[in-house]
């Protein structure tokens, strides 16, 4: 290990600090001069290759310092951090990922201070905090409807993320031989990067629509964010009974009944794939929440088709014996609520009901994932969508029976907060 002294006349592999010079003599004996103009008394032992400028004041590395008055630290990322081997215990530095300090200790990487300043301050609803990649998040989930109050801005652009999922349509119902169809689920509108100030902003939480006794079902209700630019998600559309034999359009689209003539499901609020999803239109469902209903079986008074789904159309009930009535459309995944470590499956459709007379052992649609209730037949009532899901009501099915209602909706919303923020 090299030992650097000032003038004095050094031995070999060692450093000297010289009339304002720093110089290097190897093995040989031979001098190198690093560097000049070197004031100061520099004592303790240099190991390794010198480099950088060091003067009475300041000695400097790349973009790190030591000044008498401040350590500077440069700057490195989180993929450059842990691209690191055997980091020693105690190293400090500056994470421009995450715009913090961070030192290295037994448990790994912690943060000593954020730079990036805090998010926003906000209260309403069921709040929970995670961390989404190099970013810590603050959620507040509404299962019911209540205002949403910003109470102060932050430093981390003032924007939030949300969720928001209609109530699900009601399942059909009949008091006759016949597999009724699927209640569609609620819309499902997620939307990012929007623009917030301090005030009081509503959130309407809609509910399920009921399920029809002995005939058709009931829309499900809007879910609605009241923010400069409103936010709809529309509710899902309700599963075909009989008599009426119709269902309706919405967020989803309900399941149609088994019958003759056979009849369609009805669509969901959806856009061409080869197009771009279109911008909410002001106080109206956006296109893209969900897909269209499936049909009723084609061969006499049969099975119902399924409610669809956010991420799934409905599936046509079948005469065929053992097909039945069809399932419903499965939902979508959200992290927003939990963070990516819980993802939570949203507005799924509700599943056919079935006539079992028709065709024996005929099983009934079961509901999609995301909360859609299971149809049934055999003069059972419909499953009921899960709260707070948007999920679609079950198709009741042959005699007497009626339709589940549809699950609750559901409105999330995020920002980013800093790591200290609870």
């Amino acid at each position: 290990m090299a030992i650097i002294r000032q003038n004095s006349v050094s031995g070999i592999n060692s450093i000297t600090a010289q009339s304002n010079a720093l110089d290097f003599y190897d093995s040989a004996g031979n001098k190198l001069t690093i560097g000049a103009d070197v004031t100061g008394n520099v004592t303790g032992n240099v190991t390794g290759n010198l480099t950088g400028d060091i003067t009475a004041n300041q000695i400097t590395v790349g973009d790190t310092f030591l000044k008498p008055q401040s350590v500077g630290l440069g700057s490195t990322s989180t993929a450059g951090r842990d691209a690191g081997i055997g980091t020693a215990l105690g190293t400090i530095i500056y994470n421009a990922s995450t715009n913090s300090v961070e030192a290295y200790g037994p448990g790994g990487w912690v943060s000593i201070q954020d730079l990036a300043g805090g998010g926003i301050t906000a209260t309403g609803g069921v709040t929970a905090t995670y961390t989404d990649g190099d970013k810590k998040y603050k959620s507040h989930t509404f299962l019911t409807s209540n205002p949403f109050q910003v109470t102060s801005l932050g430093d981390r652009g003032n924007r939030i993320d949300c969720m928001i999922v209609g109530g699900g349509g009601g399942g059909g119902g009949t008091p006759d031989h016949i597999g009724c169809g699927g209640g569609g689920a609620g819309g499902m509108l997620v939307s990012t990067g929007i623009s917030v100030a301090t005030g009081t902003y509503s959130v309407v939480v809609g509910g399920g629509g009921a399920g029809g006794a002995g005939a058709p079902g009931a829309t499900g209700v809007n879910s609605v964010l009241n923010l400069p630019t409103v936010l709809t998600a529309a509710g899902g559309g309700f599963g075909a009974g009989r008599p009426g034999y119709t269902s309706s359009a919405g967020g989803s689209g309900g399941g149609a009944v088994g019958y003759s003539p056979p009849t369609t499901g009805s669509a969901g609020n959806t856009y061409p794939s080869s197009s771009p999803t279109p911008a909410p239109l002001q106080g109206q469902p956006a296109p893209g929440q969900g897909n269209p209903g499936g049909d009723g079986g084609t061969t006499g008074n049969t099975d119902g088709g399924g409610g669809g789904g956010a991420g799934q159309a409905g599936t046509a009930g079948e005469a065929t014996t053992g097909v039945g009535g069809g399932p419903g459309g499965n939902g979508l995944a959200n992290t927003y609520r939990y963070g990516p470590s819980n993802p939570v499956t949203y507005a799924g459709g509700g599943g056919g009901g079935s006539d079992p007379d028709y065709a024996s052992g005929n099983p009934a649609g079961s509901g999609g994932s995301g909360g859609g209730g299971d149809g049934k037949g055999d003069g059972t009532n419909g499953g009921d969508g899960t709260a707070n899901t948007g999920g679609g009501g079950g198709g009741g099915g042959h005699l007497s029976s009626n339709g589940g209602t549809g699950g609750s909706g559901i409105v999330v919303i995020r920002y980013e907060v800093s790591p200290s923020q609870n």
